[in-house]
């Protein structure tokens, strides 16, 4: 299963007691187990983490989207670079897009995303739209 952690969000590990991982798993639970797809990625657009709702969005693992840019999953036509820095301006943003799935499979999805959740790190859920 795939899991979304404090570590993916901070960059850093988080050391400490065993009540502490307890913690820290317990808090990880929903996002395990949503039925949105959940990624986070850093300020490259490089993916840093996904959950498993994710990656049967996507269509791949979660060891080949770790280090891939979102990019890679967005139709060409798209403006990726005026997109990115309007999101990264404001903070948030919600919308619709078409994602790519291996062997050109697409599928229309909505989303919503929130920027810097901490630094370096933004947050974007996803869901399927027929």
């Amino acid at each position: 299963m795939v899991t979304l952690s404090v570590e993916s969000l901070t960059g850093t590990g988080l050391g400490g007691s065993s009540r502490v991982v307890s913690q820290q798993e317990e808090s990880e639970k929903p996002l395990a187990a949503a039925q949105d797809a959940v990624l986070v990625v850093d300020d490259a657009r490089t993916l840093v983490d996904a959950n498993h709702a994710a990656t049967r969005l996507l269509g791949l693992s979660a060891k080949q989207l770790i280090g891939r840019r979102f990019d890679d999953f967005l139709e060409p036509s798209v403006d990726v670079e005026a997109a990115w820095q309007s999101f990264l301006d404001s903070g948030e943003q919600t919308g619709e897009l078409r994602v790519l799935r291996p062997y050109g499979e697409v599928r229309g999805v909505e989303y919503c995303a929130t920027g810097r959740l901490v630094a370096g790190r933004h947050l974007a859920v996803f869901r399927a739209v027929a």
